[in-house]
């Protein structure tokens, strides 16, 4: 008998993590780029903007990823690979806007 546990993620689990890895990566870039080492800047509304700016696309390119990954059987592999991935290419597609 196997001792290891296949996890399996199901669309709305996949969600949520997407959501919560693009907010916390991008709460990262914001903390780290001002120089201020702090989330004092998430005081500004137009902070929040450009926010958006950059958490949508992070967010689509984890879906996107994952999406391209579909054929994957639906487990732990498929999720991490389109979380580090989809999000690198949305940084990535951010950027090279500007």
């Amino acid at each position: 008998m196997s001792a290891t546990k296949k996890l399996n993620f199901t669309k709305k689990d996949e969600s949520i993590l997407f959501v919560l890895s693009s907010t916390f990566l991008i709460f990262f870039l914001f903390y780290i780029d001002e120089g201020y080492n702090s989330f004092a800047v998430f005081k500004d509304t137009f902070i929040w903007i450009v926010f958006l700016i950059y958490f949508i696309p992070t967010l689509a390119g984890q879906f996107l990823v994952s999406k391209l990954l579909s054929t994957i059987n639906n487990g732990a592999g498929k999720t991490l690979i389109s979380m580090f991935l989809g999000a690198l290419l949305g940084v990535i597609a951010v950027v090279s806007l500007f």
